[in-house]
């Protein structure tokens, strides 16, 4: 299952009354993305932090780290990406759950 298909599985199972503009802010899936040795592979923009900077979460894996998975926060400055404060983790599910977490406290 794509980390895509898994975070709405898991969104509409927990909120089945969950907006459709909600769910659009879930995220979208990318390629070809880098940020060092991480390959960005889903992310979303939340918001304005109040500084004029957009915020917002992503999902990498660098199949080399230890802890190969991260949910990070990321700031857009400049257009772009500056990304910080991560959740590592071996395991893709828990980054998802950092994710679906993230997003849930961020939009509430």
């Amino acid at each position: 299952m794509s980390i895509q298909a898994e975070i709405l599985n898991r969104v509409t199972h927990l909120c089945p009354d969950i907006s459709v503009n909600k769910l659009e802010l879930l995220g979208d899936e990318v390629h070809g993305e880098f940020a060092g040795h991480v390959e960005i592979k889903f992310l979303t923009t939340i918001s304005d932090d109040g500084k004029g900077f957009l915020t917002g979460y992503a999902i990498g894996h660098n199949p080399n780290a230890v802890s190969s998975w991260v949910c990070w926060q990321f700031a857009v400055r400049d257009g772009v990406r500056h990304y910080n404060w991560g959740i590592y983790s071996e395991n893709e599910q828990d980054v998802i759950d950092a994710y679906i977490a993230r997003i849930f406290t961020a939009l509430n």
